[in-house]
């Protein structure tokens, strides 16, 4: 696998954005104990798919390294709550299929997944047949991963999906709003349920101010900035 520098180097070439302010950013995740450490040189440990998910992560939502620890789990801990198949699939058929991003997964599983399979998975049929070839060359399999900043939600395409993850806190009581109409509680067992929600819904909200803007942003990576963030590790696999 990839060791530091490496990881370093080949995320922030691939993302655009200068080796010491990536370095700046990992040094604070590693701190608040969100990355691989270990010791030094030959005893220096492997670095992960999830360790450079965190950092594209924090990359996607902000520039400043000082936000490294909030950004990465306050949008790498977003569920999924939704998936869109493809047009030409049916959402029984898309159930069935084998697909590397499952439901349950969070942001950062679902990120550091689609890193894996840039790096693993690239001479697999799936990924084969998943290419397409136009005037100019063969074209790798179309993906995104992309980050509504001011809403706290994501998104991914990958393989004709797509991949909606929302905040943990704010889906439960959405739930419990949408239960309570479906089912027509009344409004004493209704207040009830969201007065036990209350620390679910502060936490939502301190998360959100954090990212409150009138200018709605969405930041994101396509097909060509995934597959150069895979190289960092593929080396190691072809090995």
């Amino acid at each position: 696998m990839v060791k530091l520098a490496g990881l370093i180097s080949t995320t922030a070439t691939a993302l655009g954005i200068p080796e010491a302010t990536l370095a700046i950013a990992f040094r604070s995740l590693r701190e608040s104990g969100l990355m691989t450490t270990g010791g030094r040189g030959r005893a220096a440990p492997d670095m992960t798919y999830l360790d450079q998910a965190r950092l594209v992560i924090w990359a996607l939502v902000t520039d400043k390294p000082a936000m490294a620890e909030h950004a990465a789990v306050d949008f790498g801990r977003l569920i999924c709550t939704e998936i869109e198949p493809a047009p030409d699939r049916s959402p029984e058929a898309g159930a069935r299929e084998i697909n590397p991003l499952q439901k349950a997964y969070k942001f950062e599983d679902a990120v550091a997944e689609l890193l894996r399979v840039f790096s693993e998975d690239t001479q697999l049929e799936y990924f084969q047949s998943e290419c397409f070839e136009s005037a100019l060359g063969v074209h790798l399999p179309p993906c995104e991963i992309s980050v509504h900043v001011s809403s706290l939600t994501a998104i991914m395409y990958w393989r004709g999906d797509l991949y909606h993850f929302s905040d943990a806190d704010q889906s439960l009581l959405d739930n419990v709003v949408l239960d309570a109409f479906e089912q027509d509680v009344d409004a004493a067992e209704m207040a009830e349920k969201l007065t036990a929600l209350e620390a679910e819904n502060q936490r939502y909200v301190e998360k959100a101010a954090r990212y409150k803007s009138n200018i709605k942003i969405t930041r994101g990576i396509m097909t060509n900035t995934i597959d150069s963030l895979a190289t960092a590790f593929r080396a190691s696999v072809d090995v």
